[in-house]
């Protein structure tokens, strides 16, 4: 039973397109759960369309660049495409904690992506941070095992779940939800009361009342 995660008590501003499309990571990155399979991927877009560079953001929050995530920037030039923005802490004059302003970044992007991670309970391993990701409404790209429970649970709700090792796959996605942006064909995926700590309780009582 997963109870998912109510809002952090703050009216988030509505999402709104902008010049560029922002591809929003959130949360630790490691060397078993690196950015780099990702920008592997974004450099061979680059490459086949060389003006899409210039449209595009990937914003890094709540940490800095794992090891490989940073070769890979050098690597692949994507300096001017990786942003790292670091921990959001509270702020004195807005008076919003660091999850808040955390959950109004969320809203902000595009595109929300989720790396699952390549440690061995990895399939079983759920990150809090989904369902604060569902409630933006936002799509979401995982780079996941599409066998996992995380992988199930994205594809029944209409998000995109690809395979870390799946090179060809991230790229031919990423490029149709770019084209998507591009033509205002993104949309919200809507709400899902799937992951909620109501449903949750109304499913334990369920089981409770079927036991007695």
């Amino acid at each position: 039973i997963r109870p998912g995660a109510n809002p952090p008590g703050i009216l988030a501003a509505g999402y709104e397109k902008k010049n560029k499309i922002h591809i929003g990571h959130f949360g630790s990155l490691a060397s078993d759960r690196s950015l780099s399979v990702f920008l592997n991927a974004l450099s061979g877009i680059v490459q086949q369309y060389p003006n899409i560079e210039g449209k595009m953001a990937v914003d890094v929050y709540g940490t800095v660049l794992d090891k490989q995530s940073k070769i890979a920037v050098k690597k692949y030039n994507l300096e001017s495409v990786v942003r790292e923005h670091g921990r959001l802490e509270y702020d004195a004059v807005s008076g919003k904690s660091g999850r808040q302003q955390v959950f109004e970044k969320m809203h902000q992007c595009d595109v929300l992506l989720l790396l699952h991670g390549e440690s061995g309970n990895s399939d079983e391993y759920i990150p809090s941070k989904i369902y604060e990701y569902l409630l933006t409404q936002r799509p979401i790209v995982a780079i996941a095992s599409k066998k996992s429970e995380l992988g199930i649970m994205l594809e029944r709700l209409g998000h995109s779940v690809l395979e870390p090792e799946d090179n060809r796959e991230i790229k031919d996605r990423v490029i149709d939800i770019i084209k998507k942006w591009e033509s205002d064909k993104l949309t919200s995926m809507g709400t899902s009361d799937y992951f909620t700590v109501e449903t949750a309780v109304e499913k334990l009582m369920r089981i409770s009342e079927a036991c007695l």
